[in-house]
């Protein structure tokens, strides 16, 4: 026999109060899940049904997610999204109430939903980070590149996660846009890589064939340097053998007319006196021709031995040669520094002073009494000697000229064969020296000689 326990009477409508007012609460709270007051989601557990909220406490931190430019879900360790906010819902192109209660995972690109829940296993209290791909659930809409931030989280006592997914769209935008630009670049590198490895090539051969060209000029310019000398030697000693062999008659001619006259003077008529004293001058003119010929014919092919020579010894040698001379009696010669060694030929180097002193006495003008100044000066390891005089100059463009064989710019008032000035030139290149004038017409002349300083 069963016995039971009987409530006291006046119990009972207590209890009945308290259940009807929890049973209002209960129809309150559905009310304001139905009317979006509070968010809700059912979730199958080993405890049965748990019904997740949020209440309205939580309002002002809802309004903060919703207006976020990033999705936003809490959701149960399982995927059960509990909650989204509106822009979430926009990234899969899905409303919201059907996104509650529905699966993270159904969201997320097959390939990676294997390593988003090892993501949620391994994640720990100070979160992670990863990208993965949403797909909305419209069929024509283009898959969503995301990075999604994970946040281990604890509602109610059951374990969740919160997460945050930030659109990459305009990023991977970006790096895709960069990464054509460079391949871009790289392939316009690579081109115009190959562009001027061509043109280097091509520069190296014109380059090797510029080379070749060259030396196959130097070598034809050597050769006829070598031919052109060979002739001019063999010019210099025909010329040099000519006048050599042209002395002996000449010395004939000159003496029988001078024994002629001699002789036969008093015999002769006033044209044949003249006849033959011509003859005498230009014998004797031709005389000094062929020697001058000869000096330079030596200078061309003799061996000149170079040491070192005293100007102030070798000067006054030259200068009581000259003040013997036709032209230099009355010559006034002045050497206002005293005078340095160098290196030099003595025998050339005499030749040379005597030619240039020779021309200064005799190159002034009618009247005028020749007046020579030398003087030296060291520059650069280099002696130069400088010789002034005050006769009738030369104009700018014959200072070239007058270094020329048989060239006479004065030929129908001074005598002269026109070789002094070229055997001067001859005989310093010989001595491994410089010559050179700076005059002007009508102001005289200055020959400067440059010779190496003396060891």
């Amino acid at each position: 026999m069963t016995t039971r326990t009987t409530r006291p009477a006046t119990r009972l409508p207590s209890e009945i109060e308290a259940l009807r007012a929890r049973l209002e609460e209960a129809e309150d709270t559905l009310k304001a899940i139905r009317r979006g007051e509070v968010d809700a989601v059912v979730v199958e557990g080993a405890q049965g049904e748990q019904i997740f909220t949020l209440e309205g406490a939580e309002k002002p931190y809802r309004l903060l997610i919703e207006a976020m430019n990033e999705g936003a879900v809490t959701a149960h360790l399982d995927g059960t999204i509990l909650y989204c906010n509106t822009c979430f819902a926009r990234m899969i192109q899905t409303p919201v109430e059907q996104v509650i209660g529905g699966s993270l995972f159904d969201f997320i690109k097959l390939e990676e939903k294997a390593a988003l829940q090892a993501l949620l296993r391994a994640t720990t209290p100070i979160g992670a980070k990863a990208e993965f791909t949403l797909f909305p659930s419209t069929v024509d809409a283009p898959p969503l590149p995301v990075q999604l931030s994970l946040r281990p989280l604890e509602i109610h006592g059951v374990q969740a996660f919160a997460l945050v997914a930030t659109d990459l769209t305009e990023r991977k935008g970006f790096e895709e846009s960069l990464q054509r630009r460079n391949e871009e670049l790289e392939r316009r590198v690579a081109e115009r890589t190959a562009d001027l490895t061509h043109s280097n090539t091509l520069l190296q051969e014109a380059q090797e064939k510029l080379r070749q060209d060259a030396r196959g000029l130097q070598d034809e310019v050597a050769a006829r340097t070598a031919d052109l000398r060979e002739s001019v030697q063999s010019l210099e000693q025909f010329c040099y053998t000519i006048a050599h062999d042209l002395r002996a008659p000449l010395r004939s001619i000159h003496g029988f007319t001078h024994a002629l006259l001699e002789e036969f003077k008093p015999q002769f008529n006033e044209a044949a006196k003249d006849y033959a004293e011509r003859i005498l001058k230009a014998s004797a003119r031709m005389d000094n021709l062929i020697r001058d010929l000869l000096a330079y014919g030596r200078l061309s092919s003799a061996n000149l031995p170079i040491g070192n020579v005293d100007l102030g010894k070798a000067l006054p040698q030259v200068l009581e040669a000259v003040r013997a001379s036709e032209f230099g009696q009355n010559a006034k010669i002045d050497v206002e520094t005293a005078l340095p060694k160098v290196r030099a030929n003595p025998v050339v180097l005499n030749q040379v002073l005597e030619n240039l002193l020779s021309n200064a006495v005799k190159f002034v003008p009618n009247g005028a009494n020749p007046e020579v100044r030398i003087s030296s000066k060291l520059q650069d390891g280099w002696v130069h000697l400088l010789v002034q005089d005050n006769g009738i100059g030369i104009d700018a463009h014959h200072h070239e000229r007058v270094f020329r064989m048989f060239e006479r710019l004065s030929a129908e008032e001074y005598p002269g064969t026109g070789i002094g000035l070229a055997i001067v030139q001859k005989g310093m290149e010989r001595m491994g020296g410089k010559v050179g004038v700076k005059s002007e017409r009508g102001k005289g002349a200055c020959f400067w000689l440059e010779l190496p300083k003396a060891e």
